[in-house]
C-alpha cells in the first residue's frame, strides 16, 4: 500500500487536535463530501418534524393535556407515548449527527458502522410510531399523519442514501487502511492494529451512551407524565448521571493510559446492566399479563428489545476495553493524539521498533 507522496509524507492532509490527528476538509473527497451533505441536510429535517411533535406534544400545547379539555386517561396516556416516541427519535438524530461528522473528520470506520446501526434504530422507531398510531386512529386529524409520514419518508429515501454511503466510505477506509497509518504514523501492523481497538472502543463507548440514554426514555414510558414512583425516578435520573460519568471515565482511561480508572470502570461496567435486566424483566411481565394498550405494549416490546441490544453493546464494549487496557504504555496514544513528537515511520512489518527509521 501506498501512503506516501513524493516527498515522503503522508498523502492525506493530517492536523492535530483534542480528540486525535483529524483530516482537513480540503482533504475530503467527493464522495465524502456528498455524505456530510446529504447527512447533515436530512438528519436536521428529521429533527426539525419531530420537534414539531415535541411541541404539539407538550403539556403545555397539546389538546388533550389543556385545562378544560374533556380528555381520557387513555388520551393522556396515548400523547405521553406520542411524546416518547418522539424523544426517542430526536435523541437518535442528534447521536447520527455525531457520527456522520466524527467518523469522517477523524475518519473512524467503526463510527459509520455505528451511523448505520442508529439509522437502522431511528427508521424502526418511526415505523413503530407511524403503525401504532394507524391502529390507535391517532390520524382524525390529517396534519400529525402528513408529519409522521414526512419524516418516514425521509428516513426510507433519504436515510437509505446515507447508509449506502457510509458504507461505501467505511469500506474505504477500512480497505485502505490509511486511517490507522496516517494517525499512528507507521507501517507497523501490529501497533496499526492496536490503533483499531482504540477506536474501536471509543466507538462502543458513544453507541453504549446512546442506548443507555434511550432506554431511560423508554423506561420512563409515559413521556412527560412519569409514570414511576418517585423512588424509581431517582434511581433512573441517579443511573443516566452514573452511565455519563461511567463513559467519560472509560473515555479518560484509555486517553491518558490510567490503570487504576481502567479497572474501576471494568468493575462498575455491571450495575448499569443489572438494573436493564430488572426493567426487561418488569416489561416482560406486564406484556405477559396483557393489561396494556397497544401503544404501551409497543413501548414494553421496545424496552425489551432496546435492553436486549443494550447488554450485547455494553459485553463488547467491556471486552475492547480490556483489549485496550493491554496494550498501555506501548507508546499508542502519544501518536494518536500528538502528545510527542513523532513524524512518519518507515517501519515495515516484521521490524522491531529501535529498527525504525524516520522520514525528516
Amino acid at each position: 500500500m501506498d501512503f506516501l507522496s513524493a516527498d515522503g509524507k503522508p498523502k492525506e492532509k493530517m492536523t492535530s487536535s483534542i480528540f486525535g490527528r483529524r483530516r482537513t476538509l480540503n482533504d475530503l473527497n467527493k464522495s465524502e463530501v456528498l455524505f456530510l451533505s446529504v447527512g447533515l441536510v436530512s438528519l436536521v429535517a428529521c429533527s426539525g418534524l419531530t420537534i414539531e411533535r415535541l411541541v404539539y406534544l407538550s403539556p403545555a400545547n397539546c389538546p388533550h393535556l389543556l385545562p378544560g379539555q374533556n380528555h381520557t386517561i387513555a388520551q393522556d396516556q396515548k400523547c405521553g407515548a406520542e411524546f416518547t416516541f418522539a424523544l426517542l427519535i430526536f435523541i437518535n438524530c442528534g447521536f447520527c449527527l455525531f457520527h456522520v461528522f466524527h467518523g469522517v473528520i477523524w475518519e473512524r470506520p467503526y463510527e459509520l458502522y455505528i451511523f448505520i446501526a442508529s439509522v437502522g434504530v431511528a427508521t424502526c422507531y418511526c415505523i413503530v410510531d407511524f403503525i401504532v398510531g394507524i391502529q390507535e386512529g391517532l390520524y382524525q386529524n390529517t396534519y400529525p399523519f402528513t408529519i409522521k409520514l414526512t419524516r418516514l419518508v425521509i428516513l426510507l429515501t433519504v436515510g437509505v442514501l446515507d447508509v449506502v454511503l457510509a458504507c461505501r466510505i467505511a469500506w474505504d477506509f477500512l480497505r485502505a487502511g490509511r486511517f490507522a497509518c496516517n494517525v499512528v504514523q507507521t507501517y507497523d501492523e501490529v501497533l496499526q492494529k492496536k490503533c483499531k481497538i482504540h477506536f474501536f472502543t471509543q466507538s462502543l463507548l458513544t453507541f453504549d451512551l446512546e442506548f443507555q440514554v434511550t432506554l431511560v426514555v423508554l423506561i420512563l414510558r409515559n413521556g412527560f407524565e412519569f409514570n414511576v414512583t418517585q423512588e424509581e425516578l431517582g434511581l433512573l435520573i441517579g443511573g443516566l448521571v452514573f452511565t455519563v460519568i461511567w463513559i467519560v471515565a472509560a473515555n479518560f482511561s484509555i486517553r491518558y493510559e490510567n490503570r487504576p480508572v481502567t479497572w474501576a470502570v471494568l468493575a462498575t461496567s455491571v450495575l448499569e446492566p443489572a438494573y436493564i435486566i430488572y426493567k426487561m424483566v418488569d416489561s416482560a411481565n406486564i406484556l405477559k399479563s396483557k393489561n396494556a394498550d397497544a401503544i404501551s405494549t409497543s413501548l414494553h416490546y421496545c424496552v425489551f428489545i432496546g435492553g436486549s441490544l443494550g447488554l450485547l453493546i455494553r459485553l463488547v464494549t467491556v471486552g475492547a476495553l480490556y483489549t485496550t487496557k493491554q496494550s498501555y504504555g506501548e507508546g499508542l496514544n502519544e501518536r494518536i493524539y500528538g502528545d510527542g513528537q513523532f513524524s512518519f515511520s518507515t517501519l515495515k512489518p516484521g521490524q522491531s521498533g529501535t529498527e525504525d527509521t524516520s522520514i525528516q
